[in-house]
């Protein structure tokens, strides 16, 4: 696994690094939001080096298993049959959890704007953007691959674990960048890397859950990623101040971690699931 970890990791440094090194010199119009003007090779590095973790997995199961292993492990992504609660989960658990975010925000005087409804006519787009800058470049590999590997050699509470840390680590160089983590945007600390982590920690064990008790569909995290990434619900609010993303996000890990923390009440840290773990 330590090799799979690192040329998911590399081939996304590799990428990334020289797009944030560009951002860093453009001066103040790099701040956060500032994308006008962006040159097309720092929009595809961005891009291709999201796809890091994906690439990864399809490389090592090419050379485990030759294309037999890449048919098995891109088969996970046509796994849909898995009961409607399910797509029901993927789709609105994370849109709860950013709800909450943002009650929590707004209770301690944040501001969010008057709503703009029409808006939300934007929600096919933000998905679509969600979904290729993002969950089909990480999943095949965090949870396709990684995740039954590790799982076949410990709990699945501790391969969550594992995996979340690697997940926050993979992200280090888009701290500095103008999106990408929670931290990016603002200054790179101890607490705010710590509370990033702990925000993919909490997401990690309910991705795992959510793996676990759906065969292993790949197709599944691949949702739950997006509807995480699209903020949909923010999309009515244009006129927020501009560090509500960022504080809402960090605000709702407290909602993560509550419904985490049941998963594990429910079905236990071992597993994870009441039926079998999916295997490679």
């Amino acid at each position: 696994m330590t090799r799979f970890f690192a040329l998911a990791c590399l081939w996304s440094w590799a990428c990334w690094i020289p797009m944030v090194l560009y951002f860093q010199n453009r001066g103040p119009a790099a701040g956060e939001g500032e994308l006008a003007g962006i040159p097309i090779w720092a929009l595809l590095l961005a891009f291709v080096g999201g796809y890091g973790p994906t690439a990864a997995g399809l490389i090592f199961a090419a050379r485990e298993s030759g294309r037999d292993g890449v048919r098995a492990l891109l088969r996970r992504l046509l796994i849909w049959r898995v009961g409607v609660r399910w797509h029901l989960f993927a789709w609105l658990a994370p849109m709860v959890f950013l709800l909450a975010g943002m009650a929590i925000y707004v209770w301690r005087g944040g501001a969010l704007g008057s709503p703009d409804l029409g808006r939300l006519a934007l929600a096919p787009v933000a998905v679509f953007f969600a979904v290729i800058f993002g969950p089909l470049g990480e999943e095949l590999g965090w949870r396709g691959y990684a995740l039954p590997r590790l799982q076949k050699r410990y709990s699945a509470l501790k391969s969550s674990l594992i995996l979340g840390l690697v997940w926050t680590l993979w992200h280090t160089p888009m701290f500095w960048g103008p999106g990408g983590t929670v931290v990016s945007g603002g200054p790179v600390t101890f607490w705010a890397i710590g509370k990033y982590a702990l925000y993919l920690l909490g997401f990690a064990i309910l991705y795992t859950w959510l793996f676990n008790n759906t065969r292993g569909s790949v197709l599944l995290v691949v949702i739950f990623h997006t509807s995480a990434n699209a903020v949909l619900p923010l999309l009515a609010f244009p006129a927020r101040a501009d560090d509500a993303s960022r504080l809402i996000d960090e605000w709702s890990v407290l909602a993560i971690w509550i419904a985490a923390l049941l998963a594990l009440i429910v079905s236990g840290p071992q597993k994870l699931t009441r039926g079998e773990v999916p295997t490679p």
